[in-house]
This record gives structure tokens, sequence and C-alpha cells, in this order.
């Protein structure tokens, strides 16, 4: 009886850990360029990704982010570095984006945005602009630093840009 016990709870254990390693095999992982970068600089300050497909059917990531205080921004394509580019500096109080762009992965639907980031106010650009929208294959959703994109006739996510906010009285 002890061993049928012991058997038993061997097999769940094995059963959890296979669930586990399968589990955490999914999601979007940094490539070893991307990691060293955050291993230097940590997140960026804000970021855009792009999810497509070339012209044989693969799936493509582009990425760009954008270190303000470094006044450069790095682009990868399939987590592979790119180039580099410069850009603008912030006031010292703009506020980075909260998200990082591991989070986001092309499969992703508007429910899925919302398990990962939350349940913020977002807007419909459709709703904003009609007529901008109303014959595109794209949807837009924006809240406060984020804009996300969805292919309509998909439902998957094919753009996000994330914005650094900038106070009012750094404007002027």
């Amino acid at each position: 009886m002890r061993k049928r016990i012991l058997l038993l709870i061997l097999g769940v254990f094995s059963v959890i850990v296979v669930i586990f390693f399968i589990l955490s095999s999914f999601g979007y992982k940094y490539s070893d360029e991307q990691s060293t970068i955050i291993k230097e600089l940590g997140r960026p300050d804000s970021f855009v990704l792009v999810f497509s497909t070339d012209e044989e059917g693969n799936n493509e990531r582009l990425e760009t982010w954008n270190y303000h205080d470094c006044e450069f921004s790095v682009t990868f394509l399939n987590g592979i570095f790119s180039g580099a580019d410069e850009i603008e500096p912030l006031p010292e109080n703009a506020i980075p984006a909260r998200h990082e762009p591991e989070q986001f992965e092309s499969h992703m639907g508007w429910k899925d945005i919302l398990d990962e980031i939350g349940h913020k106010p977002w807007m419909r650009a459709s709703d904003t602009l009609p007529d901008l929208f109303s014959e595109t294959d794209l949807e837009l959703y924006y809240s406060e630093q984020i804009v996300a994109g969805f292919d309509t006739k998909t439902n998957d996510l094919v753009y996000v840009k994330t914005m650094v906010l900038v106070p009012e009285e750094s404007r002027e």
C-alpha cells in the first residue's frame, strides 16, 4: 500500500514537472543580444513592436527599443541586432513606459493583452477617428503610455507602441 502511494505521488509530481516545463517554454524570451542590452542599459524607456510575415510566410518580429537618456534606439529583427539610431533626449522627469517588449507576442488577442497589462480605460481609434479606420484591416486601441494594433481578420496582435510620459511642466 505504501509503495502505491509513493508511486502515485511520484507520478503526480512528474506530471507537474512536465507541465511546468511545457508552460515555461511558451512566451517570448529575449535573445542573447537583447539580454546583453537589457543587462547593460536596463529595459527600454519605450519601444515599438511590429509583427508580420516575410515573402516566404515566416513570422517576423521587428523591435525598436528607445533609450532616451543615452539618446539612441536599437532595432532587432527576430531578436538579432539590425541597427541603431540617434534619438532626442527627454526631460529628466519623463516617466518611462511600464511595459516590456517580452510581454507581447504576435498570437496575442485582445483578451490576452487585457490579462497581461490590465483592464485600463482603453479607447478604440475607430471610435474617435471612424473615417480613418473604416476600411482597414487594423484595429487600434490606446491607453495611457501604450497603443496596441490588431489584424481584424485574425484578431492577432500586429503592433505595439509604448510611450514615455512627459509631465506638463516639462513641455513648456
